[in-house]
């Protein structure tokens, strides 16, 4: 992996992987769509957290892929060792 994938984002990474979709495409699998420059800022990292579960839920990328600092700490929560800071 090139250092240069390493700072993609993760949405970036899946637009390249499925066809290299547009930003316009990708904001086309949402209802209702998306514009092109809301996909830009959250390739950027700004997700409302509505919007990371939505991206989740369309996509299949791994909430704690699309927002790390949002979700830091979710596993520890869920398996309840209450380490969750």
């Amino acid at each position: 992996m090139q250092l240069s994938d390493m700072a993609k984002s993760p949405i970036t990474k899946y637009r390249a992987n499925n066809g290299k979709m547009s930003l316009e495409d990708f904001g086309k699998l949402f209802r209702p769509a998306v514009d092109k420059s809301t996909v830009s800022r959250w390739e950027r990292g700004q997700l409302p957290v509505r919007r990371v579960l939505e991206i989740e839920k369309v996509t299949g990328i791994d909430r704690r892929q699309l927002a790390p600092k949002m979700f830091k700490g979710l596993e520890a929560a869920v398996a309840g060792t209450g380490d969750a800071a």
